[in-house]
This record gives structure tokens, C-alpha cells and sequence, in this order.
């Protein structure tokens, strides 16, 4: 019976044999990690642009309802200032008209008291305006104060209304800029590979976990098996062969 002997040249053959479809397979893997490990640090940087959009956008949100609000409340009040300095302006003139209404009555009374007698009708009518003209000159200098004063406060009130009205046009504007830079970070992002889950995640101000590490590590795995594999293949059909050759 033929005896097989494998000699020390023999294994070195196959490991010589083995050894460039081992390193082959381990360079084939590395530019795999270097990619993978691109795309994830792609992923996690257009995740953070879309959590700063997103967040920036959802602060001009507040900020507009805010001044929204703010604009509401000064026309609100704007129109109680008008309402209730109109009413003293209103009062204010009621008094006047009054006033000169009692001092007109007066001589008309004096008139038809005296009808005949121009002594006791100019004496009517100078009491009468001994009496009322004060209360007229009164009337008027209040009116002027109250009308004075309605004016200022309507000023103060109309510029608020003004202010708050440039106050949200300007958070519109913002807000307008806000969700289109949001809307394009979130396109940016979904065509740069975020998944929903990671939308999810930068919308939630957390950081995008990248999906690709799990599988990066997994592939290693596989071409370490691929690479094993290989190795037994080779060596179980290089020995037999190798063996019976000698």
C-alpha cells in the first residue's frame, strides 16, 4: 500500500496558496467600512441640519403666534381707547352744549319776561351771562383737555397697533424663511437616506442614530466567514490533489 506524505514544502505551498485570496477578500472589505462609515457620518450630519431647521422653524412658529397674539391684544385695545375716549369727548361736548343751552334759555326768558321793559331785560340778560358764560368758558377749556387728551391716547394706542403690526409681519417673513429652509434640510435629508425613524429622531431634537453600523459590522463578520471558508475550500482541495500529485 502507497504511503501519502505531505512535506514541509508542501504546507508552505498552501499557505502561500491561501494567503492572496485571504488578503484579497480582507481589501476587498475595507473600502466597504470606509464607505459605510461615509454614509453614516452623511446621515448624522443631515440629521442634525434638519433638527437645527426643524427647531428653528418651530421657534419662528411660536414667535409668529406670539406676536400674533400680541397684535390681536392691541387692537383690542385700541378699540376700547377709541370707545371710552370717544364717550368723554362725547361727554365733555354734552356739557358744553348744556351749558350754552342754559345760558341761551336764560335770555329768552329775560326776553319774554320783559317783553316791554328794555331796563329789567338787559338786567335779565347781563345776570344771565354773569351767570352762565363761566360755565360755558368752562365747558369749552374742558372739552378742549378731554379732546387734547383722547387724541394722545389714540396716538398711543394706534402706534402699538402699528408696532405690533410690524412685529408679526416681520415673524411672518421669518417664519416663511423658516419652514422653507425646513422643508428643504427634511428633502436634503430624505434624499440623502433618512429613513422615517430618523426623521423621527432629529425631529425629537435627538441625534440620528446611522442605520449602517449594525450592517457594517455584520459584513465584517461575513467576510471573516467568507474568508475561513475560503481558506478550508482551498486547503481541502489543494491536499488531496497535492498528496496524490507526490
Amino acid at each position: 500500500m502507497k504511503k501519502t506524505f505531505v512535506t514541509l514544502a508542501t504546507v508552505a505551498a498552501l499557505v502561500a496558496a491561501a494567503a492572496p485570496v485571504a488578503t484579497t477578500l480582507a481589501n476587498n472589505n475595507t473600502p466597504y467600512n470606509v464607505e459605510s462609515q461615509k454614509a453614516d457620518a452623511i446621515v448624522v450630519e443631515l440629521g442634525r441640519e434638519y433638527a437645527l431647521a426643524y427647531a428653528n422653524a418651530a421657534s419662528a412658529k411660536v414667535a409668529s403666534e406670539t406676536t400674533a397674539h400680541i397684535l390681536s391684544n392691541a387692537q383690542e385695545n385700541r378699540n376700547t381707547v377709541y370707545t371710552a375716549e370717544d364717550a368723554k369727548v362725547a361727554a365733555a361736548q354734552a356739557a358744553l352744549d348744556a351749558a350754552k343751552t342754559a345760558w341761551e334759555d336764560a335770555k329768552i326768558k329775560a326776553a319774554n319776561d320783559y317783553p316791554a321793559d328794555e331796563t329789567k331785560y338787559n338786567a335779565a340778560v347781563t345776570a344771565a351771562d354773569v351767570t352762565y358764560a363761566p360755565a360755558v368758558d368752562a365747558a369749552e377749556e374742558t372739552l378742549k383737555t378731554v379732546t387734547d387728551a383722547a387724541n394722545k391716547a389714540k396716538a398711543e394706542a394706534d402706534k402699538a397697533v402699528a408696532d405690533a403690526q410690524a412685529d408679526f409681519d416681520k415673524a411672518q417673513a421669518v417664519l416663511a424663511e423658516a419652514v422653507a429652509a425646513k422643508e428643504a434640510a427634511y428633502k436634503k435629508a430624505i434624499n440623502g437616506g433618512l429613513t422615517p425613524a430618523q426623521v423621527a429622531q432629529a425631529e425629537a431634537g435627538q441625534e440620528v442614530a446611522p442605520a449602517n453600523n449594525g450592517a457594517a459590522a455584520g459584513n465584517g463578520k461575513a467576510a471573516a466567514k467568507t474568508v475561513a471558508a475560503a481558506k478550508t475550500e482551498t486547503g481541502a482541495k489543494t491536499l488531496p490533489k497535492t498528496s496524490a500529485a507526490k
